[in-house]
């Protein structure tokens, strides 16, 4: 049964491939961050008996490290945050409703990186991305206005979402393409929008 269900996981996840390249080979990245030099445990909700491909330890810069520059950065009162982060493949967590309640807020952060492209999305956060009306590519993230939490950190430097600063305006974008760098989609342009096609309507009602 146990190999039933992988390879049922593994046929869901290969259907949906790269939102990007569509390539169909995906690594699920689960980022357990150091606290005072020592890693925070992952919940065996997450994990699931699985073997990580690959772990990496990484500090906030996206450079690569070990527990030995951990443990020096902590002797010598250096502020450096470091994580380890564990590839799997294939992902099993689609969506956020398939992760395990308890393990929906805290630091233990989840990504999906493309083998092909290498790029990374984040479909257990609910990280959108939609189609830019001006290039065509599906590269479209969402702008995060406030002041972000620290998965929302997180988020903004692996570039699946947009920070949009602490000011909300109506004329502010809700999108962003990573691809061209068109910004589109503000309330008011939508309000506008539906104005117009407002108007059409009842020209043709006439």
């Amino acid at each position: 049964m146990h190999t039933v269900g992988w390879l049922m996981a593994e046929t869901r996840s290969r259907r949906k491939g790269c939102p990007f390249c569509g390539h169909m080979h995906i690594y699920e990245v689960i980022c357990a961050p150091y606290e005072g030099g020592i890693e925070i445990r992952v919940p065996d909700e997450l994990i699931k008996g699985r073997i990580p491909s690959i772990t990496l330890i990484v500090d906030s810069d996206g450079g690569i490290g070990d527990e030995e520059l951990i443990q020096h950065c902590v002797e010598k009162d250096i502020k450096r945050m470091f994580e380890k982060q564990y590839f799997f493949e294939p992902p099993i967590f689609g969506s956020r409703s398939k992760i395990p309640d308890d393990c929906h807020m805290g630091p233990i952060d989840i990504f999906w990186k493309c083998k092909q492209c290498l790029r990374t999305w984040s479909p257990v956060s609910q990280k959108r991305f939609t189609k830019c009306p001006k290039c065509g590519m599906n590269s479209g993230i969402s702008f995060l206005y406030g002041y972000p939490s620290y998965l929302g950190f997180k988020s903004i430097n692996r570039g699946e979402v947009s920070t949009g600063g602490c000011c909300i305006d109506f004329n502010n974008p809700t999108w962003a393409c990573k691809e061209c760098g068109h910004e589109w989609g503000s309330p008011q342009e939508e309000i506008n929008k539906k104005f117009l096609e407002s108007l059409d309507t009842d020209d043709e009602s006439h």
